[in-house]
This record gives structure tokens, C-alpha cells and sequence, in this order.
């Protein structure tokens, strides 16, 4: 075993071994009769709390101040909707649970409404183990008009990548801010480019009601991450509509012009709908159709899936003329909170991408072996298929310790395929948020 794999492992036991410590005066009771269950039972009548936990809101239970805490986080996303009375109920549990809030990171209204116009910092570190049983070359940037990062042996089956993102946000007002976020990946301690940080995104944003445009550098997300997505883009973004919501996307990544687009909407309470589109200036490698459910009504549990094809000319010639068809499936229970130590949550999931569907093997969403080139890629479902299994909690405050594993195989060998059938794969991950 690698070094560097013993010493992230003792790392991963060390943030378990501590799991222990959380219990300080947040975890302490709540008595039965304190104010802030009647105050709470008004708002989930109002349709403001949605709940805790399995997302119910359960009156005759005694709750801690943390659980307490929570439902008030979850209430203050939804002030918007509250009348002057809620509002003032919403202000009251704001004060009174102020300590808790602030350590699940949730800033009260008196302090956002003091530091409205202040600069915001946040961020996110990994570090993550990857292995996977046969490692294969992702596209390089110079297929998009860059120049390549090759920084290892497809004889490299385990490796460690580490990643910074540093968020920066200001606010000038209620409808005009700017976002930007720089970040830096490495492989085994060699950085992704000849800079130590680079910008991810960087862009300027004026709303007006339910419409809004913005101008600058993106790192683009469509549709529930099915279709490719540019590691970034260079250009402009636009968005409109409220109960159906239209973004689309338009800018450049070196020689290469990029249209991307989704338009999402609720069918009803617990089920979401959404038809997204991406395509590069000459629809050479792109010209993709999506479209995607997610449905939320069973408690815990969240259920989502997306189906898509690519008619592009070259994705064609790779799958023997035919268009390269692309889907997935996914189950999770509960899910990890990095402010809330000890949750947890696991998931399943089944992917399938014809040859050529994501020839660039960039797309957000979907987990996969990240192998030994560069740029650091997020996932793949370009010939491939099989299941997906993942587990994640919080083990420490801020931080989240996740296991993926994939059980995938390529469904073309040889050829304009890939050299080998299996493409299964592990990766071991700690995150951190600030």
C-alpha cells in the first residue's frame, strides 16, 4: 500500500474516532413545554416548516435544541412566503436558538441584514483515494482547442487527487451581485495546470422579478447532470420564468462555441420534471436531448432518473451510425449534512451511455473512476454501464467522509470502444466546507 494511501487512511479513522464529541448544549433538551413548539406548529400550519430529519414535523415529540434548530434553518429559506405575524414568530425563534444556528451555519436575519453589503467567503477541500481496475485516458483538452495534462501511466490504478474551491460573493443589493469561485485540483501533488489556482467562474448577475441575466465566466449545470457540461464557459447566461423555469446558457471554451439550455417544472407536489439541451457551435461531438423526473414523495427517500440522446455527426460514427443513447437512475436515503454531525445517507444507482454519447466524458452530476489525465473529470457515461453504490456521513463538524463504489463494464470493446471490459472502480473522500 502507497504512503500516502496509509496516511489518508489514518486520517479517515481520526475523523470517526471524533464523532463522539459532538454532544455539547446544542444536543441538550428542549423542555415539552417551552414556546417554540407552538411557535413552530403555527408555521408548519402556515406551510413554512417542512420538518426535520424525514421531513415531518412531529408536535408530541420532544425535540433537543438542535432538532429544534433545524426545522428554524429550514423555515428562514422560506420567509418569503410567511406574513407579518410568521415573520415575527420566524424573528423570535431566530433570537432564541441564535447559538445553534450559527453552528449549523446558518446566518439570522439581524446579522444578514447587517452585513448585507459585506464580502462573502466560503469554500470547499477534498481529498480523495481513487482506484480503479483498468484506468483509461479521458478526452484531453486538446480536443477542445487546449493543450493536453497528462500526468501519470494508465498503468496507475490508485492515485490521490486533492481539490481547493474558494467561493467569493458580494451583494450590491437585493437584485445585483457578483459570484466567482477559484479553485485548484491535483493529482498525487501535481497541480492541473501551470497556475496554482485558476478561475472557475467569475460573472456579474441583475435580476428583475423572474428574470435574470449574467455576464462573465460559468462552470455550467444542466438538466440533474446526464448531458456534458463545459468545465467551464466564457459568455452569458439568462434565465426566466417562476412555476417553469427556463436557463440557457451561451459562450465559448477555447475554439469551441457551446448553446446549453434546461427548462424545469413541478408536475405536482412531490414530482419535478425538466428537458435539457446542449450543443457545440458545429453539433460535431454534441447535440443532446434530455429528459429528466425527480420525485420526493416517499420520506427519506429521493428518486431521480434522466434519459437522453446524442445526434451529433462524430457521436454517430463511433456507435456505428446509430445515435448514442444515454441514461440513469438513482435511489438515495437521507443524505449527509455537513452541519449536523453523525447524518448520514446511501444511495444507489444504475447508469447507461452508448459509445460516444459523452465523448468528452465531462458531466457533473454521476460519479466515476477520475483515472490519470487531466483536467480532473467529476464523471463519465460514455460506454459504459452498470451500478453505482454510495454511502456518506458527517464526521466531524464541517466535514463529510463518502465511499463510491461502481460496478461498471463497457459495452463496446475494441474498436473505437475500450481496451478493456471492466471499468469498475472505488473512491474513498473526505470534504470539508468553510
Amino acid at each position: 500500500m502507497k504512503k500516502p494511501l496509509i496516511a489518508l487512511v489514518i486520517m479517515m479513522i481520526f475523523c470517526i474516532s471524533n464523532m463522539a464529541f459532538a454532544a455539547d448544549s446544542s444536543f441538550s433538551d428542549l423542555p415539552s413545554k417551552h414556546w417554540a413548539y407552538d411557535a413552530v406548529t403555527k408555521l408548519a400550519n402556515a406551510g413554512i416548516v417542512d420538518g426535520v430529519g424525514d421531513g415531518t414535523f412531529r408536535g408530541d415529540k420532544t425535540m433537543t435544541r438542535y432538532e429544534m434548530a433545524l426545522i428554524v434553518a429550514n423555515a428562514l429559506t422560506k420567509e418569503d412566503k410567511a406574513n407579518a405575524e410568521n415573520k415575527a414568530l420566524l424573528e423570535k425563534l431566530s433570537t432564541e436558538f441564535s447559538k445553534e444556528l450559527s453552528g449549523l451555519g446558518v446566518r439570522v436575519k439581524n446579522l444578514e441584514d447587517k452585513d448585507a453589503n459585506s464580502l462573502k467567503i466560503t469554500g470547499v477541500a477534498q481529498i480523495r483515494h481513487e482506484w480503479t481496475k483498468n484506468p483509461r485516458s479521458l478526452v484531453p483538452d486538446a480536443a477542445l482547442g487546449g493543450d493536453p495534462y497528462y500526468t501519470g501511466q494508465p498503468t496507475d490504478k490508485s492515485e490521490i487527487r486533492s481539490a481547493l474551491y474558494v467561493f467569493i460573493d458580494k451583494k450590491f443589493d437585493s437584485n445585483h451581485y457578483f459570484h466567482a469561485i477559484i479553485g485548484n485540483d491535483s493529482i498525487g501533488g501535481d497541480t492541473r495546470t501551470d497556475s496554482p489556482m485558476e478561475f472557475e467562474e467569475a460573472y456579474y448577475a441583475s435580476k428583475n422579478g423572474n428574470f435574470e441575466w449574467a455576464a462573465g465566466r460559468f462552470a455550467p449545470t444542466i438538466g440533474k447532470g446526464l448531458l456534458f457540461s463545459a468545465p467551464y464557459l466564457d459568455g452569458g447566461k439568462v434565465s426566466f420564468g417562476k412555476d417553469v423555469k427556463t436557463t440557457i446558457y451561451s459562450g465559448k471554451k477555447t475554439d469551441y462555441s457551446w448553446l446549453l439550455a434546461d427548462t424545469q417544472f413541478k408536475l405536482n407536489e412531490h414530482t419535478s420534471m425538466l428537458f435539457a439541451y446542449n450543443s457545440d457551435k458545429h453539433k460535431e461531438y454534441y447535440n443532446s436531448k434530455a429528459v429528466g423526473l425527480e420525485y420526493t414523495g416517499i420520506p427519506n427517500i429521493n428518486l431521480k432518473g434522466e434519459y437522453g440522446v446524442n445526434t451529433a455527426v462524430n457521436a454517430k460514427a463511433v456507435n456505428d451510425g446509430n445515435s448514442p443513447k444515454g441514461m440513469y437512475i438513482k435511489a438515495k436515503y437521507k443524505g449527509a449534512n455537513p452541519f449536523a454531525v453523525g447524518s448520514a445517507g446511501a444511495w444507489v444507482g444504475y447508469r447507461k451511455g452508448d459509445n460516444g454519447f459523452d465523448s468528452h466524458q465531462y458531466t457533473g452530476a454521476l460519479s466515476a473512476p477520475n483515472n490519470w489525465t487531466y483536467p480532473a473529470q467529476g464523471s463519465s457515461i460514455n460506454d459504459v454501464k452498470g451500478f453505482e453504490y454510495g454511502v456518506e456521513v458527517t464526521v466531524a463538524p464541517h466535514a463529510m467522509l463518502s465511499f463510491i463504489y461502481g460496478d461498471l463494464e463497457a459495452i463496446k470493446v475494441g474498436g473505437d470502444g475500450l481496451a478493456d471490459k471492466s471499468q469498475k472502480f472505488l473512491i474513498s473522500q473526505l470534504t470539508w466546507v468553510f
